[in-house]
């Protein structure tokens, strides 16, 4: 009987262990390319916000606060995906019509992540409203 050649037991285990090697170097940079990817995506979104909140005040002559990703949609003409991964918002202490000029200031938060974007920002800043630009570090 003609016996046919296979593998060994140990070139199967090194086999198993070198690509499972391979993917515990690679999921941490995989982590963190997905983590760049969501924070470009609250940027960019932050930024058509903005834009509408100018746009709104032209129309209106005041800027508009907002409860959530929907309610922003609606109030500024936005096509913001209410199910992503960050909650766009514009909270109403952070809109101050009556001083001179009025000013806004728009969030994105995600769990304890937040982003967010003042009507002079010329991107958005990796903390939430509370904090001045000056404080926040840019990205």
């Amino acid at each position: 009987m003609l016996s046919r050649p296979s593998f060994s037991l140990i070139e199967l285990i090194t086999v198993i262990i070198v690509i499972s090697l391979l993917v515990l170097l690679a999921f941490p940079t995989y982590l963190s390319v997905q983590r760049r990817i969501l924070d470009r995506e609250a940027g960019t979104h932050l930024t058509l916000i903005q834009a509408a909140e100018k746009s709104y005040r032209i129309e209106e002559r005041a800027y508009v606060d907002t409860a959530n990703t929907t309610n922003t949609n609606e109030l500024l003409g936005l096509d913001l995906s209410p199910t992503g991964h960050w909650s766009y918002s514009v909270p109403t202490g952070f809109v101050n019509n009556a001083s001179n000029p009025p000013t806004f200031c728009a969030e994105a938060t995600s769990g304890g992540e937040a982003w967010h974007i003042d009507q002079d920002d010329h991107e958005a800043a990796d903390c939430d409203c509370a904090l001045t630009a000056a404080t926040c570090t840019g990205r």
